[in-house]
């Protein structure tokens, strides 16, 4: 820790590093401590894979949160509960890295329509919510839709013909975005139960498949009804099986409507949600907690 002024720890550090030992260096090296994660641990349903790490992982996790210099998290939601233990509490919104998407073109309406759904095992309720209606749309289309699942398969939806598996899923990030950005797409699906875990997610999937090109229909759950304008940017749906139904079907019988969705979108957050727009978040951030003056920037002037 010499020579540094800030550390930062992410998400499952609690799980591994107790505060109490970690305290020890922050004061011999005079280093302030930010505590960074993005999803409501405390809130996690028992069924959830990992709930027996994050439940034993509680206490520490709030011994991070209450003794950190500073705590940051993505969304409204995250930042009440954390308020609560640390009034140094700060949003700090998730946007996109431009060196690792970049900002794919819409695809062209084709003959077949290629369905999207995404995530870890860890989202089988979220898929079942959405599975009746998925069905109904497969069955009635047969061999103009597809419905591709990458990693997360339910045998209900794997029996039917036109679902095939998407690539092999990675947690490094990166590698998921370059996967994401190779596969081809026309319709994504963010179904989201709702429930407390639920209900502190951030945008994330909206800025991502925007990237992509890929029009998407969101639950009306989390961060989504704050991001996504609907019918503009993406399509905003209660959780019901017939509000699903009309959803999907309303974007496969509407190609040159979805492509225009997806053009909106990925306008929107190539203009307000990356990066380099919005740096100065962390820097006016973390100068804070430092209690110093943001440095001017230099421009740098002709080669």
């Amino acid at each position: 820790l010499e020579n540094l002024d800030i550390l930062i720890l992410q998400r499952n550090m609690p799980g591994f590093y107790k505060y109490e030992e970690l305290k020890k260096y922050l004061d011999a090296f005079n280093v302030k401590l930010v505590y960074e994660f993005d999803d409501a641990f405390w809130a996690l349903p028992e069924t959830h894979l990992a709930y027996n790490f994050y439940n034993e992982m509680r206490p520490q996790l709030d011994a991070y949160i209450q003794n950190a210099d500073l705590v940051t998290v993505s969304t409204d939601y995250m930042a009440r509960y954390c308020r609560d233990k640390n009034p140094n509490t700060r949003i700090l919104h998730n946007v996109l890295d431009e060196n690792i998407w970049t900002f794919k073109k819409p695809v062209s309406p084709s003959d077949k329509v290629r369905i999207l759904f995404a995530g870890t095992m860890t989202h089988q309720h979220d898929l079942r919510l959405i599975a009746k209606p998925l069905i109904k749309i497969l069955k009635a289309y047969k061999d103009t839709v597809e419905l591709v699942l990458w990693g997360n398969e339910i045998p209900e939806l794997m029996d039917l013909p036109n679902v095939v598996c998407g690539p092999q899923f990675t947690e490094v990030y990166p590698d998921y975005a370059r996967q994401l950005q190779q596969t081809e797409i026309d319709l994504a699906l963010v179904a989201l139960e709702d429930i407390p875990f639920n209900r502190a997610k951030s945008h994330i999937k909206w800025l991502e498949y925007s990237a992509c090109g890929i029009p998407a229909i969101f639950s009306k759950v989390a961060a989504y009804p704050d991001f996504v304008k609907d019918k503009k940017t993406g399509l905003l749906v209660g959780n019901t099986h017939k509000a699903w139904f009309r959803a999907i079907k309303w974007m496969i019988d509407n190609p040159q409507k979805r492509f225009k969705i997806a053009e909106d979108a990925q306008r929107e957050v190539a203009e307000k949600y990356t990066l380099d727009k919005n740096i100065s978040d962390w820097r006016d951030a973390y100068y804070a907690l430092l209690d110093r003056d943001v440095p001017e920037t230099v421009e740098e002037g002709p080669e």
